[in-house]
């Protein structure tokens, strides 16, 4: 005789995982970018003497980049701060840029300045820098930043003597102390949270 059925008990599905819940980044950046790839100038740079050419000679990646000569200046006009209020601001700048022919009193000078401020250096590249090289940098301001200029200064003597800029990048970036211990403001609490993992809800 056939075994009497046997009755297979349900089993339930494995509990899902609860998903992670990881912040999103705080959005608190002011950026340009320039690559020159458009073969000319654009409107948020100013130059003098004269007009800075964009050439393909200047380029360090793509088609163009910009070639200074002598004494000239091509200068960022002014990079709002972000809107969002924060406890100060930093500067980050990176380019490539290389030297030609420069005697050893020459150099490119990289400079900022903060609205109502002199003019800080950020760079100096002298005669060894005849390869082209990727700069970075970064500093912090104060709280009450407006907007800031940023400026390649080239001190030569003669046209024949240049400095050859590519891959601009400029950022106005919020920043806050995570290591206080006052009440934190809603906004300072999410930057921190997503930027240094500290005082995240829990």
């Amino acid at each position: 005789t056939p075994a009497p059925a046997t009755e297979t008990p349900a089993t339930s599905a494995p509990p899902t995982a609860e998903p992670t819940i990881v912040p999103p980044p705080v959005e608190c950046t002011t950026r340009f970018a320039d690559d020159f790839e458009s073969g000319e100038l654009q409107a948020a740079w100013t130059s003098r003497p004269g007009l800075v050419q964009v050439n393909a000679a200047a380029a360090a990646v793509g088609d163009f980049g910009a070639r200074l000569v002598k004494r000239q200046q091509l200068t960022l006009n002014a990079l709002r701060a972000p809107a969002e209020e924060a406890e100060a601001v930093t500067l980050a700048v990176s380019f490539t840029a290389r030297v030609t022919g420069l005697d050893k009193r020459e150099r490119l000078l990289v400079e900022f300045r903060v609205k109502g401020d002199k003019w800080r250096r950020l760079r100096l590249l002298g005669r060894a820098q005849t390869a082209f090289r990727t700069f970075e940098n970064e500093k912090l301001l104060s709280k009450n930043v407006e907007h800031v200029q940023v400026r390649f200064r080239l001190l030569a003597s003669s046209n024949t003597e240049t400095a050859d800029v590519d891959d601009v990048v400029v950022e106005l970036r919020c920043w806050y102390n995570c290591r206080t211990r006052e009440e934190w403001s809603a906004p300072k609490q999410d930057w921190c949270c997503a930027n240094e993992e500290l005082g995240c809800p829990p």
